[in-house]
């Protein structure tokens, strides 16, 4: 339940749900048993200090039909991408921009320009590149071109380097959170073998939500095993800035750009498991939660019933899978 716990930082979102009338029409089992979390979180009169979400993972396994389900990790990805998408169905939202408060809140715009053309590769080809029009379509690459929404964005970790230490161990690489960034800035191209055609994307950002998600694609699978990036994104606090990391036109070129972290949520596996690649890491490993308290200013590490205060310049020190950024004027 690491999504929903990095959830309750959205204030909007939270306030619309904690207010039953928002939504007393809508006869939907999981908006009603989310509501009724949140009230219970928040309750004054709780003679408990903790809640359990026990009628929400049950009507969650329901919903899902048992694709999360107790006793099963899932990628917290997966998770809040069909959480959300399933919250704004079940309160009666549709394709229409805003058409409900998740779309309102965590809603942006994306255009995807994309070459594509058949190939006899099974893999990506960096050498086969050409960036300049003109030379791609008379190399005969179909140019397409699309406007699309999503909830989060999809950022693509480096992988780790196959040579080991003095001391015999993998060499774990650091990086700044710009250098992933690098995917959206509108000249990088992403390339992509899949079913014997070869794709060139390049993404231009056209509205950035009022909350921002990122998702950090650290969990791999091929024919044989399950596998997890382990490098570290040192992720800004405070005052990421985007206008000049994001290719933004049209809405977005107008808004603010400026972001704070409300939330982290990170994937940790125990010392010395999966060296050999046999071991499922969704399995074995464990989630945290950074949430950062508004009124003080405080950031707490939330790992099950075990919450403990900690220092904002280790939030950046932790394996990140997903990062809830909060726009300055939201």
């Amino acid at each position: 339940m690491s999504s929903c716990t990095s959830w309750r930082t959205c204030g909007r979102c939270e306030t619309f749900f904690l207010d039953p009338r928002n939504y007393k029409d809508r006869p939907s089992p999981l908006v009603r048993e989310f509501g009724a979390l949140l009230r219970k979180i928040w309750s004054r009169d709780n003679f408990k200090s903790v809640v359990s979400p026990h009628e929400l993972v049950q009507e969650v396994t329901r919903a899902s039909k048992l694709r999360f389900k107790i006793g099963t990790s899932a990628d917290a990805a997966d998770f809040l991408g069909w959480l959300l998408n399933q919250l704004h169905r079940d309160l009666g939202g549709t394709k229409r921009p805003g058409s409900s408060i998740i779309h309102d809140v965590f809603q942006g715009s994306i255009r995807v320009e994309t070459l594509s053309r058949k190939t006899h590769l099974t893999k990506r080809d960096d050498a086969d590149v050409d960036a300049t029009a003109t030379s791609a379509e008379s190399a005969g690459w179909k140019r397409d071109e699309k406007d699309l929404n999503f909830l989060y964005l999809t950022l693509d970790v480096p992988p780790t380097p196959l040579f080991k230490d003095t001391q015999g161990g993998n060499i774990v690489p650091q990086i700044p959170l710009f250098d992933v960034l690098t995917k959206y800035n509108g000249v990088r191209l992403t390339d992509t073998v899949r079913a014997g055609v070869q794709s060139r994307r390049r993404y231009v950002i056209t509205k950035l939500p009022k909350f921002l998600v990122f998702h950090f694609a650290r969990f791999s699978k091929n024919n044989f095993t399950a596998e997890k990036n382990p490098t570290i994104v040192h992720i800004p606090v405070k005052d990421l800035e985007l206008k000049d990391q994001f290719a933004l036109e049209g809405i977005a070129s107008q808004e603010a750009t400026k972001y704070d972290l409300l939330a982290n949520a990170c994937h940790d596996l125990p010392a010395g498991l999966d060296k050999d690649g046999r071991k499922e890491p969704l399995q074995h490993g464990t989630y945290r939660v950074h949430v950062k308290q508004q009124s003080s200013d405080q950031w707490y590490e939330i790992q099950d019933l075990h919450v403990s205060e900690t220092m904002p310049q280790l939030i950046g020190l932790s394996e990140s899978l997903l990062t809830i950024y909060q726009r300055r004027d939201a």
